[in-house]
């Protein structure tokens, strides 16, 4: 059965301010509770706050990947379909998600590989968690090529106007030719405030 997730909560205690993601995982007839927590101080400025939207994608990303790598632990040590070889459909929906990503079997091997898995020994349960990991892959790529967003856009006048940027030149810098600030990809935008924060830091 897929994790049940719950909205993060926000907490504010001794001049922090926590978000948890929180998973519910049914193993067996027992549920298992998973959480991480990211936490700022209270009294961050506005740009400590830009800079924290700026990472927050990268921050739920690596959330998300411990949440699962536990997951995935914790139902290999409870049995069922970890012994269970992989069906036929797991690996037809694993060669369409490799088809999507650009990928040769070289480098599904490889990817594979660096989690400890073989295609050829695939159980039932790692290629459910295989596919949901290729899946993610193809979405966060759709994800980073998407427009960048009103807040992003608004985000970077506001930091290159504090700063006294020249944001048209730092975008020339960055990716070799002009570009409007709303023909940027969700990615550069990402991208282009990193950038700015960098440079925040560098004369801090």
């Amino acid at each position: 059965m897929a994790p049940r997730t719950k909205p993060s909560d926000d907490a504010t205690t001794a001049g922090t301010v926590s978000r948890t993601y929180r998973m519910a995982v049914k193993i067996g007839e027992d549920y298992l509770t998973i959480e991480e927590t990211v936490s700022l101080p209270v009294a961050a400025s506005d740009e400590d706050v830009q800079s924290a939207v700026a990472l927050g994608w990268r921050i739920y990303t690596q959330q998300r990947a411990a949440a699962e790598a536990q997951i995935l632990e914790a139902r290999e040590s409870y049995g069922g379909d970890n012994e269970r070889p992989v069906l036929d459909s797991q690996l037809q929906r694993i060669h369409q998600l490799q088809q999507l990503l650009g990928w040769n079997a070289q480098e599904l091997e490889q990817f594979l590989s660096d989690r400890g898995l073989d295609s050829v020994r695939l159980t039932r349960q790692q290629a459910t968690h295989v596919v949901q990991l290729l899946r993610r892959i193809h979405d966060d790529a759709q994800r980073q090529n998407s427009p960048a967003n009103r807040r992003q856009i608004a985000d970077i006048q506001r930091a290159t106007t504090a700063q006294h940027l020249d944001v048209d030149a730092l975008v020339q810098r960055l990716f070799g030719e002009s570009i409007a600030l709303e023909a940027l990809t969700f990615g550069e935008a990402n991208q282009l405030l990193q950038a700015i924060e960098k440079h925040r830091r560098a004369r801090a």
